[in-house]
């Protein structure tokens, strides 16, 4: 199983507080206008949505997906998030073969991807003015998707949690919503505020807890993630690796749990953004909220996180252009750095994300005109098996 997160690329944003009661209605609104195909079909009746099948995105190669936004490995197929201009959609590509076999058009430009428990696929998107935001669901098995199910956030992203809920950000108004099941906006068992301007950008659960990074903040929030609102809040400060003198806040980028332990990557950038100085990952004793140790990154600047097994994989990507960045991997069960994977200057060009993919391969998404176009290549296993000293 793959646990992602890609930091959003919106900075500095005003930041407005709705009720859990607003929300709940705003929900209910979008839920009666979808009625007729939000809610799972009876049994024996074909699944409700549109097909993935008939694109013609089928049969092209990798390759020709250029707008890359997110990306996720399952059961040997890579699902990727292509904000394609004319056809934005979300592309199933076989793995073996490195063509498209489904491509799932979108109404709004997909923004982040996430598998429920039972293994469909949560689309977030986000307008490419930032002015409106949804979520559909693909059912995988039926090669089907219920496109903007319900309405959600302008600048949002998922995450699949630990505890199998979807985690949806609404990072605009400081919303973190988690649900259980195959439907958002049902069976919601987690509706939390973060704070006014805190912009969360992901979130851990572990024994009970929830860990989530704010971006705008200087300390990492603690809920109880059993109940609904959340519980009293705890919180973490960070705010001694802040390289930002005006704001103190260390631009948490990620978290992950993992054996007890909270790992939480920090880009430390100043005031004016810029990646000068070495990012971290501090690690955290989830049960005395000590924290015990920090990692030193290689690649400053780190946008990107991916766990699987003992492994977190990590990519910075240091100054746009400078070829500095690269994806690296911590061990999680020693808490120790594990080497080099990739480069950016192996491969001449900017990277934003990595995935794992299983027998010694991974996909990694680049761009060698500043990130006006986003594609993958797939990593041969020498370059992922590789720990440099």
């Amino acid at each position: 199983m793959y646990r992602r997160y890609k930091a959003a690329s919106r900075l500095n944003q005003t930041v407005h507080s709705l009720s859990f009661a607003a929300r709940s209605s705003a929900l209910a609104a979008a839920l009666f206008l979808s009625a007729c195909d939000f809610f799972l079909s009876d049994p024996g009746t074909e699944a409700p949505g549109e097909s993935g099948l008939s694109s013609p995105w089928i049969g092209k190669s990798l390759d020709s997906l250029g707008e890359v936004a997110a990306i996720a490995v399952r059961d040997g197929r890579l699902f990727v998030a292509n904000r394609h201009a004319a056809a934005p959609g979300v592309a199933a590509v076989d793995t073996a073969t490195g063509l498209i076999t489904e491509y799932y058009p979108e109404i709004v430009a997909p923004s982040s991807l996430a598998f429920t428990s039972a293994g469909h696929l949560i689309v977030t998107e986000t307008s490419f003015n930032y002015m409106e935001g949804s979520v559909s669901v693909i059912n995988v098995p039926a090669k089907k998707i219920r496109k903007s199910v319900i309405t959600f956030g302008s600048d949002n992203g998922a995450v699949a949690g630990e505890d199998g809920r979807v985690y949806l950000f609404d990072r605009t108004t400081g919303a973190v919503t988690g649900f259980t099941g195959n439907e958002p906006g049902a069976g919601v068992a987690f509706d939390v505020q973060t704070g006014a301007g805190s912009n969360p950008y992901d979130i851990a659960v572990t024994n009970g807890k929830a860990y989530i990074p704010r971006y705008n903040s200087k300390s990492l929030l603690i809920l109880d993630a059993t109940l609904l609102g959340g519980g009293v809040r705890d919180s973490i400060d960070l705010s001694a690796y802040s390289k930002d003198t005006a704001t103190l806040a260390p631009r948490m980028a990620s978290v992950t749990a993992h054996g007890g332990y909270v790992f939480v990557t920090l880009q430390r950038l100043r005031a004016n953004y810029s990646a000068n100085d070495t990012s971290l990952v501090v690690v955290i004793n989830a049960s005395t909220k000590v924290i015990e140790k920090t990692i030193a990154l290689r690649f400053r600047n780190p946008v990107a996180t991916a766990a699987q097994g003992d492994f977190l994989y990590v990519t910075g990507i240091a100054g746009y252009g400078d070829q500095l960045g690269g994806v690296e991997r911590i061990n999680l069960s020693t808490r120790q750095h594990a080497g080099t994977v990739i480069t950016e200057a192996a491969l001449a060009a900017d990277v934003f994300d990595f995935v794992p993919a299983g027998n010694g391969t991974g996909y990694v998404a680049y761009s060698t005109d500043f990130g006006v176009h986003t594609r993958l290549k797939k990593t041969p296993s020498a370059a992922v098996a590789k720990v440099a000293p």
